[in-house]
């Protein structure tokens, strides 16, 4: 029995929400991943959520994967999970103090409708309170790479059991249930930690004892609003968004598989069109492998080669080479670009941008130098007829 692989890349503007759903012969969903749920255009993410939702029924996402805490990539996360969902894993960067305390000070320069969302939603999540449609939350550690080039992980914050988060392992993938075994997700959550964030807020009093932050005052100070005071903060620490945090995933055949399975797409869009095998360019791409990388707002510029090294190191070996479609990191911004990672393998790429994109993404040299390395550009925008959609047979 041959199984289908619907991947689709929504046309959500500014943001990003997609999502991956294993059907059999039946159309029976035998699995359900998403990543992100996010956008500056709300409205464009809320349609594409109630096109995605079962007319009937309950929709059970196996695996919700959220990159980072940044508003355009979770703003609609609340949305998704009052709708009639069921979560059985959620998986989310490891909430360490560094974190925590970056995502509030970034949220001091975003708009008052998003840092409340964001900030309720960390708040929430590091108190320890839990989601009633969602089974598991998964904390992926951060990892970084070591002069041998091991991968080392950041020790678990001791207040994991308090919020009855799990800690996702590291060295081995998320394995789907045993109607398919030969898939897996692969999170890629690296090691950041900026030196002039403590320093800044103590000078800014956020201690009790004048040598470590105290998180609870930074929070009691959002609750008075008084964001200036955090906005002095960021720019002492930060000369762009704070993007170093952003989770990756891979989602791909196993590599290391004992079965053997044929993976052959056969439809690929990227034109709105609902014909079957419609031959955009860069099809001949996808049919090579079936891989995918999803970046988030991945910094790129700073950690292209730990990137690349973690999904080739000898655990996760060759799922770099499998990638043929990649995000390109955070909408096509050359803040966060690196064109080694087009290199060597060519991939379809595709980024999430508005029409009329506020930040003016994507930049023309991240095209550029997309281009130059052979890879074909999808623009997904808050338009139904650029979504990207790519459906596998897997035999």
């Amino acid at each position: 029995m041959a199984i289908r692989l619907e991947r689709t890349i929504w046309p959500v503007g500014h943001g990003a929400f997609y999502t991956e759903q294993f059907k059999n012969d039946n159309n029976d969903v035998l699995f359900t991943a998403v990543y992100d749920c996010g956008s500056y255009q709300k409205n464009a993410l809320q349609k594409s959520i109630d096109e995605f939702l079962p007319k009937k029924g309950t929709l059970v996402i196996d695996a919700l994967f959220i990159s980072h805490f940044h508003a355009d990539h979770v703003n609609l996360l609340a949305y998704l999970l009052q709708q009639n969902v069921h979560v059985k894993d959620l998986f989310i960067p490891q909430l360490t103090d560094d974190y925590i305390l970056s995502l509030l000070i970034s949220c001091s320069i975003d708009t008052a409708t998003n840092r409340n969302i964001v900030v309720a939603l960390i708040g929430l999540l590091y108190s320890g309170e839990t989601f009633k449609n969602v089974e598991n939350i998964y904390e992926v550690p951060s990892v970084n790479e070591d002069k041998t080039g091991d991968m080392t992980e950041y020790p678990a914050d001791e207040n994991i059991s308090r919020r009855k988060h799990k800690v996702a392992p590291v060295v081995l993938p998320y394995q789907l249930d045993s109607q398919i075994p030969f898939w897996v997700y692969i999170p890629y959550n690296i090691f950041a930690s900026n030196a002039l964030l403590k320093p800044a807020l103590i000078q800014g009093g956020y201690t009790t004892n004048g040598t470590d932050v105290d998180i609870n005052k930074v929070f009691v100070d959002i609750q008075k609003n008084q964001w200036k005071k955090l906005q002095g903060v960021y720019g002492q620490v930060f000369s762009n968004d704070p993007n170093e945090y952003s989770m990756t995933v891979y989602s791909g055949r196993d590599m290391q598989a004992s079965l053997k399975i044929c993976v052959r797409p056969y439809h690929f869009s990227c034109c709105g069109c609902d014909y079957p095998r419609c031959h955009c360019y860069g099809s001949h791409l996808l049919e090579q492998e079936s891989g995918c990388l999803y970046t988030g707002d991945f910094m790129a510029k700073q950690h292209d080669v730990q990137l690349i090294n973690f999904y080739n190191n000898k655990v996760h070996h060759d799922a770099w080479k499998n990638t043929r479609l990649m995000q390109i990191p955070h909408h096509g911004s050359y803040y966060n670009h690196k064109d080694t990672l087009y290199a060597n393998h060519p991939k379809v790429t595709f980024a999430s941008t508005a029409v009329k994109d506020k930040d003016g993404h994507p930049h023309l040299q991240t095209l550029i130098d997309v281009s130059n390395k052979h890879c074909p550009i999808v623009i997904v925008q808050d338009n139904k007829a650029t979504c990207l959609r790519v459906d596998y047979i897997i035999s």
